[in-house]
This record gives structure tokens, sequence and C-alpha cells, in this order.
């Protein structure tokens, strides 16, 4: 079903794209909604975790998987690894690109190790980040500013 999909939507972006035709306007109209979408649900993602960290994590939990979820995740665990590092944690780990999941992760431990080193390392060292990643994390926390 997602392969006819995207066969759909690689067939319909070539029909409205061809020269000549008049049509690419409509697929930019298109693609600037489907844009300006995103950006809306990440506005909103981010102020209700900035807002109600524990509800916007409940509602995350019942989405399906797919891109929305994962920009959704991604937009929540970037505003809570600041505020609330503990309640990120958890869902860096579904994260699928593996250089964002380790950019999040190496923030989380950073703010996290800011106002409770014990947990922050805890949680570091039974996380699936790379171990010389671990270490530089480590050590960046124990020598003086």
């Amino acid at each position: 079903m997602l392969r006819s999909l995207e066969n759909s939507g690689a067939c319909a972006r070539s029909y409205l794209l061809r020269p000549g035709t008049g049509r690419a306007p409509i697929y930019q109209h298109l693609e600037f909604e489907q844009n300006a979408r995103e950006n809306a649900s990440r506005n909103i993602i981010s102020a209700w975790a900035n807002n109600d960290p524990e509800g916007a994590g409940k509602w995350l939990a019942t989405l399906p998987a797919g891109k929305s979820r994962e920009q959704a995740v991604q937009t929540y665990v970037g505003q809570l690894s600041y505020s609330n590092p503990e309640l990120a944690a958890p869902w860096v780990d579904s994260i699928a690109n593996e250089q964002q999941r380790w950019s999040q992760m190496e923030q989380i431990a950073r703010n996290w190790m800011r106002n409770d080193s014990n947990a922050a390392r805890t949680w570091l060292a039974n996380s699936s980040l790379p171990d010389d990643r671990k270490q530089r994390l480590l050590k960046e926390k124990t020598e003086p500013e």
C-alpha cells in the first residue's frame, strides 16, 4: 500500500511538473501547504511539550508510526532536552535517523548533567550512544570550565 502511495505521489509530481503545462504552480502550492502544516505541527508540539510535557508525551504514544510521528518525536525531544531531559530521554531511541538520535542524546546528557549528574550518568551508561561519544560527554563534564 505504501509503495503504491509513493508511486502515486511520484506520478502526480511528474504530471504537475511537466514542462510547458503551466501546472507547476499547482505543485508548488501543494508543497507549500504541506510545509505549512508541518511547521504548524512542530510549533504546536513544541508549545505543548513546554506547557504540558506529560500530556504531550501521552498523545505522542497514540500516534501511528510514520513520518508525522517521527517529526513529532524529534520536536518533543528537542524541546524537552533543555527543560526536562528526564522526560525526553525515554523517547530519544525512537528517532530513526541515527545522527539525529545521537545528537539529541548528547544534548539530553549535557543538559541533564547540569541538574542531576548521577541520573544522567546512569542513563548515558545504558543508552545506545556509541562509547566514544559517551566518553567524550563524560570528559566534558569532569573538565573544569
